[in-house]
């Protein structure tokens, strides 16, 4: 059995070589944001993740417009689509647009990826978690719509491929702990020391949402609820907006502990929404988050006038030249909240770090 500290110090290996190892960004920035952008569509909730293989960054994201819905009418219907890019510059058609409605929903939202460091297939080329091994990458999302009769629930879809999808291993996620309650913004993190992953997701109760942590040995389960997490500001007497959502963890090597990056938003809509960082407490606790800092990013006319930073989500890469780690954020902005169903026509921007505190636009 491997011991938590050398557990610990292959996850860091192995961390370091597959998120860090690509010799210089191929992300071109030299252009301003907007990166992607359609007239007749509004997209947010933003994910995404580097191929080193064929130098390519996949991207997904929630993509509202005109759709026929399950009744046959036409209206503003939630898509999950991914696409594909070798400078965040220029993109790709859609691998894959999701709509839910072959499965009785109305509609689906909020991609969030996760690449798989427990990943021991030798099948690189399989589609999904089949033989009882965990995918490499795996996509949590959220049926939307709110359906009579039918509770927004979580599912997710898996792939040892990043450049390959497949809608058909679109799989419910944590349901039988989830079940008849309002669950949405999936995300999950995998610990080494426990040899479990971690669930975080915004659930209804009554009228109030609320943040919910489970953990599992598998993707596939069995999931054990561990309670309702907790975010603090950098006072620790200052609680944060109890709203949170859009979750994503990733590890943060200068203090050996994993970040929440998530989406607050006052409690009084339609107040501006923001991207924050959360710190883990300590190490091993996974429901009490603390140090919280909004995201500050430059407000750009005509692109993020109204919700300068909505989503976002942080992709990491390692700078051979400079010999750093850069934090990349993609996220949502947009000017208006009155289209596309009262979400705006939101369209996706980039913002770079090299301390999680100052953040540059192109």
């Amino acid at each position: 059995m491997i011991g938590i500290k050398k557990g610990f110090w292959l996850f860091e290996v192995c961390l370091f070589l597959t998120l860090f190892s690509s010799v210089l960004s191929t992300i071109n920035w030299s252009e301003p944001n907007p990166r992607l952008e359609y007239d007749d569509k509004s997209i947010k909730d933003a994910t995404m993740g580097y191929d080193k293989k064929t130098e390519t960054y996949f991207v997904a994201f929630s993509s509202f417009y005109n759709s026929t819905s399950a009744d046959g009418t036409k209206k503003i219907i939630c898509h999950v689509v991914g696409v594909t890019s070798k400078d965040m510059v220029t993109f790709s058609d859609p691998l894959f647009t999701i709509d839910g409605l072959d499965r009785g929903q109305g509609g689906m939202c909020s991609p969030n990826l996760w690449i798989n460091e427990k990943h021991i297939s030798n099948n690189i080329e399989s589609d999904d978690d089949e033989n009882n091994v965990d995918p490499r990458y795996i996509l949590t999302m959220n049926s939307w719509g709110d359906l009579p009769n039918k509770t927004n629930s979580l599912f997710y879809m898996s792939s040892n491929n990043l450049m390959r999808w497949n809608s058909r291993s679109l799989r419910p996620l944590a349901a039988p702990i989830t079940k008849g309650k309002r669950a949405i913004d999936a995300a999950v993190g995998w610990d080494p020391s426990a040899a479990l992953y971690y669930l975080i997701w915004k659930e209804r109760i009554t009228k109030t949402d609320v943040n919910q942590m489970a953990t599992a040995p598998s993707i596939r389960g069995p999931w054990k609820r561990i309670g309702e997490v907790s975010f603090r500001l950098k006072d620790e007497e200052e609680e944060a907006n109890a709203t949170q959502e859009n979750y994503e963890f990733f590890w943060y090597s200068p203090t050996q502990r994993w970040v929440i990056v998530s989406s607050d938003y006052g409690k009084q809509l339609p107040e501006p929404r923001s991207t924050w960082l959360y710190f883990q407490k300590e190490a091993g606790n996974w429901l009490e988050w603390e140090n919280g800092r909004k995201i500050e990013v430059k407000q750009e006319p005509g692109f993020n006038t109204f919700h300068m930073a909505n989503a976002g989500f942080i992709h990491l890469e390692y700078d051979d030249i400079e010999d750093e780690v850069v934090y990349y954020m993609i996220y949502a902005g947009n000017t208006e909240r009155k289209s596309f169903a009262y979400r705006g026509h939101n369209r996706l921007g980039m913002a770079k770090s090299k301390d999680l505190r100052k953040w540059i636009i192109p």
